[in-house]
Parts: C-alpha cells; sequence; structure tokens
C-alpha cells in the first residue's frame, strides 16, 4: 500500500513527517493523512516523493511489493557524478608531479655520479646526486611533499574539503 511505502521510505531516509513535509512544502498534517492512508497525495507531490525517495511512481502506487529487494522499482536513471574542476586541477597535478619524479630518477640512471665521502664511503647515482646538488635533493622532498597533499586533495570528498579549508569570517 501506499502508505506504508511512503512511511518506510522516509524511515530510510531517517527524515521525521516534519522534514518531509517541508521538502514538499505541505503541512505535516497532510504528510501524517498519507502514512495513515486517509488520504492520498495528488500527482506533482507523488512525482516529488518518487524523485526524493530515487523510486519510480509505479513502485509508489501499486499495491505489490517486490519479494526479493525493491531495487526492482528503483528509477534507472543514476545521478551523473561530476568531477569538480578544482580536482581535476589536482589530478593534473598529481601526473605533473608523478612524471618530475620519473625523469629526475631517470637522469639519476643515465648519467650515474659517484662521490666519495670524507670517512671513504662510496655512493652512486640518487644518493651521490643529492649529496653534489642539494638542490636535487630539496626538489625530490617537494615533489614528494606536493604528490602526498595531491593524493589526499584527491581522495578527499569535496563537501569534507570545503569544511576542512573554508575560510573562518571574523565578525565584526
Amino acid at each position: 500500500m501506499f502508505y506504508e511505502k511512503l512511511r518506510e521510505n522516509r524511515i530510510k531516509l531517517n527524515l521525521s513527517i516534519e522534514e518531509l513535509a517541508d521538502k514538499l512544502k505541505v503541512s505535516k498534517q497532510i504528510v501524517s493523512k498519507w502514512e495513515t492512508g486517509v488520504s492520498m497525495p495528488d500527482l506533482e507531490n507523488v512525482i516529488k516523493l518518487s524523485e526524493l525517495f530515487k523510486v519510480s511512481t509505479d513502485y509508489l502506487l501499486k499495491d505489490r511489493k517486490s519479494l526479493s529487494d525493491f531495487s526492482y522499482y528503483t528509477v534507472v536513471q543514476e545521478e551523473k557524478k561530476n568531477i569538480s574542476p578544482f580536482k581535476l586541477l589536482n589530478i593534473l597535478a598529481f601526473v605533473l608531479i608523478v612524471m618530475g619524479l620519473i625523469t629526475l630518477f631517470v637522469v639519476t640512471i643515465v648519467e650515474p655520479l659517484n662521490f666519495i665521502t670524507e670517512s671513504g664511503k662510496e655512493f652512486s647515482g640518487f644518493l651521490a646526486y643529492c649529496f653534489i646538488y642539494p638542490e636535487f635533493f630539496i626538489v625530490i622532498i617537494l615533489l614528494i611533499a606536493a604528490l602526498i597533499l595531491s593524493i589526499l586533495v584527491i581522495l578527499l570528498p569535496d563537501e569534507k574539503r570545503r569544511v576542512m579549508f573554508k575560510r573562518k569570517t571574523v565578525k565584526k
């Protein structure tokens, strides 16, 4: 029955009767009447409910229930997930950083250097570059730090990132 499906889906979304009424822009008494089976919503509200619950209007209005799962009645069209421009820039930065690190490591392999410390310890390749060129070591450290930061930003959901990096306004 409609009223059972309405209540079931409202509870599934953790909405109170008042919250559902606010979303539909109707009074809580009207929603309460729908849930008790006293009355039925008009077509416009049935459509709003189907969109809110992500189910078909057939599912809401027909008396039968699926024996196995409600997914049979779920609206086929899924929400399209868009990647924010900020996240795209971070993916591009990640790729460029990885390419930079690979380039630096390839240079140490193609043009190997040897470095002998005062104690007689010998270093070659990557470590020799770090000893001979301190800026090489600094660039590697900065690239690794940027790589870690870009990975965190890419993996962090947009909502959390906005909350974490939101500027706090100072009240006057």
